[in-house]
């Protein structure tokens, strides 16, 4: 049977740790985004994150996610360049593996999207549409078969 003070320990100690963990999280944030407010990522600042990832037990993948975080961060990013100039946060993209600028979401394709396209194209063709009207996005409407 467990002693109910052993169970008011593991919790005291469950919280101290995560408390403790919450600071070093929020103090490497904030030091990621101080540093890219600064300026560019210098040998110096990379050995001083390379560091302080070590100290406060920072992983690979969440030292990139804290510079992807800062870069997106619209606020950092013009404070950056009103400071530093607008190719500040050039050397951040690459060490966060993040292509700076993001590339545009190209249009999806689908069978649906495709037929679409067969289905104007042949009607432009058959002259029941005309390119302007596919170019304005409306189409002449015509009255249900049947009706007068």
């Amino acid at each position: 049977m467990w002693r109910r003070r052993n169970d008011k320990e593991s919790i005291a100690g469950f919280r101290a740790r995560s408390y403790l963990r919450q600071l070093e999280l929020q103090a490497y944030s904030s030091l990621v985004s101080a540093l890219l407010v600064q300026g560019e990522l210098t040998e110096s600042r990379k050995l001083t994150l390379q560091t302080l990832c070590s100290q406060l037990h920072i992983s690979e993948e969440r030292h990139k996610a804290e510079i992807r975080r800062a870069l997106c961060d619209t606020d950092l990013k013009k404070a950056s360049e009103i400071l530093r100039g607008s190719d500040a946060c050039f050397l951040w993209g690459l060490e966060s593996k993040h292509q700076v600028p993001s590339q545009p979401v190209a249009v999806p394709q689908n069978a649906v999207v495709t037929a679409t396209r067969h289905i104007v194209a042949a009607a432009v063709a058959s002259q029941e549409i005309t390119a302007e009207d596919v170019a304005r996005n409306s189409m002449p409407r015509r009255p249900p078969p049947g009706h007068r």
